[in-house]
Parts: structure tokens; C-alpha cells; sequence
């Protein structure tokens, strides 16, 4: 991994060449951390993109535990503020990830987190298509946090690991005792006593000593800085660029969503259970709608089958998916196969047919989460988002329906095209029994 300093245009040709010839090992071997971690060291000076390969090379069935120390080589500089000059929105989601993986810096990441949230819609617009390779390496290492970085005491992890197996699932409590900081030396002291294989898991979930999985503090805090990243995401309705990042999140719902409990069978999804509630379903709805208007033909994504297009070229967000642990059976069997053959540059490039490819691809997603059905008084919706298939529009549960603030469109889709087809309640709006969403109108003036 050593390359000379002497000359940068030497170094920035061999970092090229070694990225490629890494990146094409890893297409051979998807779920092998290893690789993503040497992927993490040539990504500089790129600090997000360093921070995504470094989570992915923890969050994959075959996990690098070295990459817990040298992720540390990310986050020290910047946690202690002796890093170099770096954009505000990427030194504060560094900072964030430090204190979730550490457990360290707490008293700082109100601040950082701040920071982040308070800077993000302004890179957004300011990266236009940039961004969208931002927002897919974003999501992914937002989802990695989810995932304790690949903990085995990790709920959602337990829950994963569960799915293969025939055991029942353990119960799950309310508590608020562990931090990130203690499950990871927890985890240490779960690796088994005879190896030195540092690509081995750290422990299955079965290996745990309790039976209780614990919801703790840290997870709620997570969750709760990936519901406030996805509402500054989603609100910004109709723009393009932010589909590799709605690509992403709507590919992990829709596999949570799917997940299998102990034996195959189950009441409700044991990994949704802890994620639904901290979505932002409402504002999901409206930015769907917003891509939905004036799609040509619905009936594209309105079909069980995934969809393709002709040159069945994967999106850049695929390849930055393919491996994950929750992400193994979200692509058809030879989805990347018949493209395993192009270079990294290749796969990153940005076509014009993407943005297109982008939105059914998302819609589909969408509509097929709107297939998990509940039905409550006999009557059938679905269990977080219904779509109505003769207005083309989402909306969503009855639960799920929040007052939110309705910017204005940012692509040709108008005020009417973004609305709910019927007027929908909130929680707050039932109990005083009288709506406060905001009409078209008085969201125009308000704009």
C-alpha cells in the first residue's frame, strides 16, 4: 500500500491504478472487508468517502476488525480539530461518525451535529449531480452507524443473523445502559480466544452471552441523527440529485421491511419494529409524489419484477451497496455480473438516462413497501405508505402522518402534483380535531 510521495502526479496515477485493481478484486470477492479498507486508505483525501469504505469494510458478512484501528486514523485528527481545511458539512459528519464509533467526544456532538444538519441542504443544492455520489456513500455509512459497524450485539445485526436461523428471536428490552464505547469492548471480549483471523466476524449473534437485546441510548441517538438527515434530504422535493441517496434508503426499508424472522415466519418484521417510527414516512410520501408527476408509464415500477434497463447497467449506488450485510439478496442474481468488466471510473460515471433510471428505480422501491399490507376494521392499507393506483399518488399510514412544512417543488412538479389525494389528519390534528396542514396556497405564501 506504500506509494511514493515524491512526485504527485506519480502518486495520483498509482492510487488510480491500485483503486482499479482493488475495486475489481472486490467484484470478485463483494463481501470481503479487506478489500473496502484498502479501497478507505487510497480514497484520500476524500474524508467521506475514506469514512464510507471503512464502515462497509466493517458492515459485510466477512468483516476486516483491523479497520476498527485504523478508522481511528480518520476520526482522531478531526475529532481533536488538527486536520486540515475541510468543508463544513464533511467535518462534522466526521466528527458525528467519531463519537458513534468511540463513544468519545460526546460532549461535542450536539455541536457537530448541528453542524452537519444545519449545513447539509446548502451542500445539496451547491453539489448539484455532485452530490449524488456524496449522498449514496452519506446513506450507506448513516445505515453502518444503524448497524453498530458491524457489532454482533447490535439489534439490527441480531435481527439479520436471526433470519437464517431456527431459534427464536430474543426479547427485546427498553433500556438506555450501553454505548457504543462499551459494546465495542464487549464485542472484544467475544472474540473467540483461538484465532487471529482479523477477516473473521467478531461473534455471531448467537454467541452473545445474554438473551436480551438492548435498544440502548446510542442506537436511539443514531436513529435519531438518520431521521433528522433523511427530513433535510426529503424535503428537498423533486430534485434529482438526491435519488442515489433516496436509492439507498429505500433499498435498505425495503429489505428490513422483507426481513424473515427465526424460521421463516413472522408477525412483524422484527427489524422494522425498531426503525419505523423514526421515519419520516409523511414527507417520504410527498417527495415520491413529487418524482411520480408526470412519469410516463407507472406501470414500469407498478410490477413485482426489479427494474432493468437494456444495457442492465447497475447504478453507481448498486456497486456502493453490493456486499452489504442486509444487502445480499436486494439485487437479481446477475445484476452486476454483466458489467463486472468496467473500470471504477466507468462505474461512477453519470449518464443521462440515469436520473430517469433513478426515479423508477425509486418508485418501485416505494411501491413495493406499499404492498406490505396491514389491515385494521377490515379495511386493507398499507402498513407504513398506500399508493393509490388511479391518482399515481403515495400517502402515508394514518400513524405515520405528521405536519410538515411543504417547500416548494423543486423541479416542474406544482403544489397540486406533491399533495395527498385526500386530506390526512395528523396525530396532533385528530386530537384537537381540526387540520393544520398547510393548503397550496398558504404553502406559496409561505415559501
Amino acid at each position: 500500500m506504500a506509494i511514493e510521495d515524491d512526485d504527485v502526479r506519480d502518486r495520483e496515477v498509482w492510487t488510480a491504478v491500485s483503486r482499479d485493481w482493488y475495486s475489481r478484486a472486490s467484484d470478485k470477492a463483494p463481501t470481503t472487508g479487506r478489500l473496502y479498507h484498502h479501497l478507505a486508505i487510497l480514497a484520500r483525501p476524500n474524508v467521506v468517502a475514506q469514512l464510507f469504505y471503512y464502515a462497509k469494510s466493517l458492515c459485510v458478512p466477512i468483516p476486516f476488525n483491523s479497520a476498527r484501528d485504523s478508522i481511528l486514523t480518520l476520526f482522531e485528527p478531526i475529532m481533536a480539530g488538527t486536520h486540515g481545511k475541510l468543508h463544513a458539512v464533511d467535518r462534522a459528519l466526521v466528527r458525528c461518525h467519531g463519537t458513534f464509533f468511540t463513544g468519545k467526544g460526546t460532549e461535542d456532538f450536539e455541536d457537530a451535529r448541528n453542524e452537519f444538519l444545519s449545513n447539509l441542504d446548502l451542500a445539496v443544492a451547491k453539489g448539484a449531480r455532485r452530490w449524488l455520489e456524496a449522498g449514496y456513500q452519506i446513506a450507506v455509512t448513516n445505515l453502518c452507524a444503524l448497524l453498530d459497524y458491524g457489532l454482533p450485539t447490535n439489534v439490527l445485526m441480531r435481527a439479520l443473523d436471526a433470519s437464517t436461523k431456527d431459534s427464536p428471536m430474543p426479547k427485546i428490552v427498553i433500556g438506555d445502559e450501553p454505548a457504543s464505547a462499551k459494546s465495542q469492548e464487549t464485542s472484544e471480549t467475544q472474540k473467540p480466544s483461538n484465532t487471529n483471523d482479523e477477516n473473521a466476524p467478531v461473534a455471531t449473534a448467537t454467541e452473545a452471552k445474554d438473551d436480551v437485546v438492548d435498544l440502548s441510548k446510542h442506537f436511539k441517538e443514531v436513529l435519531q441523527f438518520v431521521e433528522s438527515t433523511d427530513t433535510i434530504v426529503l424535503s428537498r422535493l423533486g430534485d434529482l440529485n438526491i435519488l442515489s441517496y433516496l436509492n439507498v434508503r429505500l433499498m435498505f426499508l425495503h429489505q428490513m421491511a422483507i426481513l424473515k424472522g427465526p424460521g421463516g415466519a413472522e408477525v412483524k418484521p422484527p427489524a422494522m419494529s425498531h426503525l419505523e417510527a423514526s421515519f419520516p414516512w409523511h414527507l417520504l410520501s410527498l417527495c415520491l409524489n413529487s418524482f411520480a408527476a408526470g412519469f410516463e408509464t407507472p406501470k414500469k415500477y407498478e410490477t413485482s419484477e426489479f427494474p432493468r434497463t437494456a444495457e442492465k447497467r447497475p447504478l453507481p449506488e448498486d456497486w456502493a451497496m453490493r456486499g452489504l450485510v442486509w444487502a445480499e439478496m436486494a439485487f437479481p442474481a446477475d445484476h452486476f455480473s454483466v458489467n463486472e468488466n468496467m473500470e471504477e471510473d466507468e462505474r461512477t460515471f453519470e449518464t443521462p438516462s440515469m436520473k430517469d433510471q433513478r426515479r423508477e428505480r425509486c418508485l418501485w422501491l416505494a411501491y413495493q413497501i406499499a404492498q406490505i399490507e396491514t389491515s385494521e376494521d377490515g379495511v386493507k392499507e398499507g402498513r407504513w405508505i398506500t399508493y393509490n393506483a388511479a391518482t399515481k399518488k403515495f400517502r402515508p399510514a394514518a400513524q405515520y402522518v405528521s405536519d410538515v412544512e411543504i417547500c416548494p417543488p423543486v423541479t416542474k412538479a406544482t403544489y397540486e402534483d406533491v399533495l395527498l389525494e385526500e386530506p390526512t389528519l395528523s396525530v396532533r390534528e385528530q386530537e384537537n380535531k381540526k387540520p393544520t396542514i398547510q393548503s397550496a396556497e398558504k404553502s406559496r405564501d409561505s415559501s
